[in-house]
């Protein structure tokens, strides 16, 4: 038995899926498949029954999954440890994010972190990922706090998710769509409908571990007039390169939203909303340094709420 197979038996317990697994750990599907394999033939027996279309764990496996996480949680932590009596005089503090336009935050936030400690001895270092891969990373202890949308699928007995505020949705469009002109001589002219936004062509960013789901049946964040030729893209920022462009609208989370943006910005009156935060380790809340960071962050969204 091996830490690869026991992550690799984790892992899929969570997805139930092989090639979602193989993304997460960075290995090819053949390989969780053969980690498995040896990992069930150790243990003499089947962890997982598997078809054509679908992955069930056993009642053996969900019996095996609460030794598996302790072993990998204390693998992680000892591993932190050993790393962390390696370099004691550094002060590390690892950012996990998901959209490039979350820097101008953060930027602030260390600045303030820095003016606390001492600025020689920190080491910020920021993974910019797909929310799914760095809550991987969280567990495994290779960052200390991520920054985004909450994950609903995602559960851990040991992070914790702190919400900062209920986040919505904002229109941007470029200075030259129809609808600009139109909004500024409106009765109101801070918001705009779907209603009025169906008949123009989308800007739709969509991080790529998502894309799969967006096609799929069921109820989306957003609607969309699929008649129309809408661009897709990965990220908030590569959306506001296309809507300065003037290639159409896009719905960006109000975190995100850029205030030297050359589009008109305005509310969308049917937003949903969404919960925005943190996600920590419980184990990691009394580094100083990270107990910190986390009072900025919650400290500004409390003097930026609405």
């Amino acid at each position: 038995m091996n830490f690869s197979q026991l992550e690799c038996f984790v892992s899929l317990s969570r997805t139930l899926n092989f090639v979602q697994t193989a993304e997460q750990l960075g290995i090819s599907q053949p390989a969780v498949s053969k980690q498995l394999k040896a990992l069930e033939d150790e243990l003499n027996t089947t962890l997982f029954k598997r078809t054509s279309r679908s992955v069930v764990i056993t009642a053996a496996g969900e019996e095996y999954l609460k030794s598996a996480s302790e072993l990998l949680r204390l693998y992680y932590s000892s591993k932190e440890q050993l790393q962390t009596f390696a370099s004691s005089k550094k002060h590390q503090i690892r950012i996990g994010y998901a959209d490039p336009n979350v820097l101008s935050l953060l930027e602030h936030l260390l600045s303030k972190l820095a003016a606390a400690f001492d600025a020689d001895k920190l080491h910020p270092e920021f993974i910019h990922d797909q929310t799914d891969a760095n809550l991987s990373r969280l567990q495994k202890s290779q960052l200390d706090l991520i920054i985004g949308m909450k994950d609903a699928k995602f559960e851990d007995s040991e992070i914790i998710f702190r919400k900062l505020n209920e986040n919505y949705f904002k229109c941007v469009l470029p200075q030259n769509h129809p609808l600009t002109e139109r909004l500024r001589l409106s009765q109101h002219p801070e918001e705009i409908s779907t209603q009025n936004l169906w008949p123009y062509r989308q800007v739709l960013a969509i991080p790529p571990y998502l894309l799969k789901h967006f096609y799929s049946r069921g109820p989306r964040l957003l609607p969309v007039n699929e008649s129309l030729d809408n661009l897709m893209c990965s990220s908030t920022a590569e959306a506001y390169a296309l809507v300065e462009a003037g290639f159409g609208y896009a719905m960006i989370p109000d975190f995100l939203i850029r205030t030297d943006a050359k589009v008109l910005t305005v509310r969308w009156k049917e937003s949903p909303h969404a919960p925005f935060g943190i996600y920590y380790q419980t184990l990691r809340e009394q580094n100083p340094q990270l107990k910190f960071f986390i009072s900025l962050i919650r400290e500004y969204f409390a003097a930026h709420a609405d």
